[in-house]
């Protein structure tokens, strides 16, 4: 194969028009006639399929059909390969139709590619479905919504014919399926008391005390083997933890701090996750223990700062988790209440 020209798209994109001007300008720089071009061979993109109301005085292929023609032809070597591509351009009609052209169609869109109704914004949704909202009547819209929902093998079309049959159990509905306000609740249930807590630009840190007595007592309202223990079993509870300390790189955000001179390129955190709970003669009797010690699921977290992970930072993290550890008290919880 001998290249004798290659142009660059810079002007536009490389739709039909633009490769025809290019392939224009190509020959005529080389002095070549069109009438003397045999065949182009395209690939099968789509700015190249040929429009049904174009014609050309060259033939267009694509490489794909050269390659099929030959393969059915079980052709042994090169030179009976080369032979039938002559003989079999040479023997094809509508050479002489009409003028140099590259036939285009003009399907593809430019600018963003367009999204599904799904991957659409709530406003792009309202917009597409304004004319069947303002044509069609309600009814026939729930009506098709649920035979699709029955043919898809969905029980919600179930759900949706309550809905629209009736406003009050819509909003028995709305109430079983609205849980974010629960969810938010019980979080709060887990959280020591907001006055234990430190917040300021560069750290965050609560009270070791109110951390563990919240621990403890979410444990109490969740565990009812302890129901079931003696009073003198209920005396000797043990609640076993571990804790620890590490820092890490994260990614800097674009949040102001107090300090120009501090960074949040890295963090610093300790953290302390309840391992088991005993009671008993020499807390024997296991109670409770955490199924997964190593994950975050149980994980509550102490204090962490942006700092970086050095030598220094470590010990006085030790000493002010330890000195923490020294300063805890018994906790005190009724298990029997509500």
């Amino acid at each position: 194969m001998i290249v004798l020209k290659a142009e660059v798209f810079n002007d536009g994109r490389d739709t039909g028009e633009n490769i025809a001007t290019k392939l224009e300008t190509m020959l005529s720089s080389w002095g070549i006639p069109k009438e003397n071009v045999l065949c182009i061979v395209r690939d099968g993109g789509t700015n190249m399929k040929k429009d049904s109301g174009c014609t050309s005085v060259v033939r267009i292929v694509t490489r794909n059909s050269l390659f099929d023609k030959m393969k059915n032809e079980y052709l042994r070597n090169l030179e009976e390969k080369l032979c039938f591509l002559r003989d079999h351009l040479f023997t094809q009609d509508n050479f002489t139709e009409s003028t140099f052209e590259i036939p285009v169609t003009t399907t593809n869109r430019q600018g963003r590619p367009r999204k599904s109704f799904g991957e659409s914004s709530e406003r792009s949704k309202r917009r597409k479905t304004e004319e069947i909202r303002s044509n069609v009547e309600d009814g026939v819209i729930v009506h098709a919504v649920q035979v699709e929902l029955r043919k898809s093998g969905k029980s919600d079309s179930r759900v949706l014919q309550d809905i629209t049959s009736s406003p009050t159990r819509a909003t028995k509905y709305k109430r079983a399926f609205d849980t974010s306000n629960l969810i938010q609740e019980a979080k709060k249930k887990c959280y020591p008391p907001p006055e234990t807590s430190t917040v300021t630009s560069t750290c965050a840190e609560t009270q070791l005390q109110p951390l563990i007595d919240i621990t403890v007592k979410r444990l109490s309202e969740f565990l009812e083997v302890l129901l079931t223990i003696k009073e003198q079993e209920r005396k000797t509870l043990k609640l076993i933890c571990k804790w620890g300390c590490d820092g890490s790189q994260q990614a800097q955000y674009k949040q102001k701090l107090d300090n120009e001179d501090d960074s949040d390129a890295n963090i610093f955190h300790s953290c302390f996750v309840p391992v088991r709970l005993t009671c008993g003669t020499d807390n024997q009797k296991v109670l409770w223990e955490n199924p997964t010690p190593s994950s975050a699921r149980f994980c509550r977290p102490i204090r962490f700062r942006f700092v970086k992970e050095r030598t220094d930072i470590t010990n006085e993290e030790i000493n002010y988790v330890k000195n923490s550890i020294d300063n805890l008290v018994a906790t005190k919880v009724d298990i029997e209440g509500e």
